[in-house]
C-alpha cells in the first residue's frame, strides 16, 4: 500500500511537470511554480525504493543519503511555494521585500540538515526508517527539528491563506484550487504533527502504542493525502476546461437547473426555444452539442424570470429579512434566496391567475459571464426545498411576522 500510494502521488507530480514544462509557462510565479513542483517531484522520486538503494547501498553509496536529498528536497520546494504564493498575492515589488532573507534561511537550513547528518551515526549504516531508527540520537534530534520547524513555518500561514480565501470566494474552479491546495498543504501539517509526536515519544520512552508501532504506515497515508489534493489544485483551473471534463460538467449541470427551468416553464412556456421532448425528463443532448443546450437552458431560464417581473408587484420585500432570519438562512445567502423565494411568490401568483400589477420591478443582472451565471442558478436549483419553504412564509405574511 505504501508503495502504491508514493507511486500514484508520484506520478501525479511528474505529470504536473511535463505538462507545466510543455506548456512553457511565462512570467515569474508561474516559471516559481514549475521550479517549486519539480523540486517536490524529485524529492518523492528519491522516496522510491528503487531510487534510494542505489544511494543507499553500494562500494561508493551513502547509508541513508537519499533520506536527506529527500528532505532537501522538500525543504526547498515548501521554500519555492512561499515565493510563489508571495508572487500571486502580490505585486512584484512588494513580493520582493524579505525574499533574500527567506530564501537564504531556506539554505541554511538544507546546509544544517546536510551538516547534521554527517555528523549523525545515521550516515555509517543504512536503516530502513530514518525517522524510526534516529528518533533519539542527540544529533538527529536536532535535524528532526530543523525539518520540521521549517515546513511548519511555511506549511501552517498556506494553508491558513488558502482557507481564508476560500472562505470569501464564490464557488468557481478557483474557489476549488484553493480547497485543494489548503486540504494538501494541511495534510502537510498533520504530517509534522505526526512526525514530531512520534519523536516526543520516543523520547519519553513510551514503549509501544498504535501511534509508535504504525508510524511508517500512517507517515505514508499523511504524504499520500497531501500530495494528492496538492497536485489536483495546482491543476485545477486548466482540468477544468479539457472538453471531456467540460462536457461531463455541462451534463451536470443540464440536470441539476432542469427542476428550475421545469418551473418557469410551467408558468411561461413561450420561454422554450425548441419544444421539449415528449415522455423526455431532461435534455440528454450529444458531447458536441452540451455547451449550445446549456447555454440555451441558460438563457430561458433567465426569460422565464423576466416574463415574471409584473407579477413581482404583489411582494412586500420588507418581509424577506425576517422569513429568510427564521429559516436559519446565512447572511451570505440573504440576497440570493431572497430573491428566488419572491419568483417563486411570483410564479405562483402567475399560476393562479393574478392579474400583474407592474413590469417595472427589477430583479437582479446575473453574473458578468456565462460560467458565473451558470454557478448561481444551479445554487438556487440546488435550494429549492429552501426556495419553497422561503415563498410560503412570503406568500402568507402573518407567518413571516411571527
Amino acid at each position: 500500500m505504501r508503495i502504491a500510494l508514493t507511486t500514484v502521488g508520484l506520478i501525479l507530480m511528474w505529470v504536473t511537470v511535463l505538462w507545466r514544462v510543455g506548456r512553457g509557462r511565462t512570467g515569474l510565479p508561474e516559471r516559481a511554480l514549475t521550479v517549486t513542483v519539480t523540486a517536490l517531484a524529485l524529492g518523492f522520486t528519491l522516496d522510491q525504493p528503487l531510487i534510494a538503494a542505489r544511494l543507499d547501498l553500494g562500494p561508493l553509496a551513502v547509508p541513508n543519503l537519499s533520506d536527506v536529498l529527500k528532505h532537501a528536497c522538500i525543504l526547498l520546494g515548501v521554500a519555492g511555494a512561499r515565493e510563489t504564493m508571495e508572487l500571486h498575492l502580490h505585486d512584484e515589488r512588494t513580493a520582493r521585500q524579505g525574499r533574500s532573507v527567506r530564501l537564504l534561511v531556506a539554505v541554511a537550513a538544507v546546509a544544517a540538515l546536510g551538516v547534521l547528518f554527517a555528523l549523525s551515526p545515521a550516515r555509517s549504516a543504512e536503516t530502513a526508517s530514518l525517522t524510526v531508527a534516529t528518533a533519539t540520537d542527540g544529533t538527529m534530534l536536532g535535524y528532526w527539528l530543523v525539518y520540521v520547524a521549517f515546513l511548519g513555518a511555511v506549511l501552517i500561514p498556506i494553508t491558513g491563506t488558502m482557507y481564508r480565501f476560500a472562505r470569501h470566494t464564490e464557488p468557481s474552479p478557483v474557489r476549488t484550487t484553493f480547497v485543494l491546495i489548503g486540504t494538501g498543504t494541511g495534510a502537510g501539517v498533520l504530517y509534522l504533527a505526526h512526525k514530531a509526536t512520534f519523536i516526543v515519544l520516543r523520547l519519553l520512552q513510551v514503549p509501544g502504542g498504535w501511534l509508535v508501532d504504525h508510524h511508517d504506515q500512517v507517515s505514508t497515508l499523511l504524504i499520500a493525502s497531501s500530495v494528492i489534493p496538492l497536485v489536483l489544485g495546482l491543476m485545477w483551473q486548466y482540468l477544468v476546461r479539457m472538453p471531456v471534463v467540460r462536457h461531463a460538467a455541462a451534463y451536470r449541470a443540464l440536470g441539476v437547473l432542469h427542476p428550475l427551468w421545469s418551473r418557469l416553464y410551467e408558468a411561461t412556456p413561450e420561454i422554450a426555444l425548441t419544444p421539449p421532448a415528449a415522455g423526455r425528463r431532461d435534455e440528454r443532448p450529444g458531447p458536441r452539442d452540451v455547451d449550445y443546450c446549456l447555454q440555451r437552458r441558460v438563457i430561458e431560464i433567465r426569460d422565464g424570470v423576466l416574463a415574471l417581473r409584473p407579477y413581482l408587484g404583489h411582494n412586500d420585500p420588507r418581509l424577506a429579512p425576517d422569513a429568510l432570519t427564521l429559516l436559519g438562512v446565512s447572511e451570505r445567502d440573504h440576497g440570493l434566496l431572497a430573491e428566488a423565494a419572491w419568483l417563486e411568490v411570483a410564479r405562483r401568483a402567475k399560476l393562479a391567475g393574478v392579474q400583474p400589477t407592474s413590469d417595472q420591478v427589477r430583479t437582479a443582472a446575473g453574473a458578468a459571464d456565462l460560467a458565473g451565471e451558470i454557478r448561481t442558478l444551479t445554487r438556487i436549483a440546488r435550494i429549492l426545498p429552501m426556495v419553497d419553504a422561503a415563498a410560503d412564509f412570503l406568500d402568507d405574511p402573518r407567518k413571516a411576522q411571527v
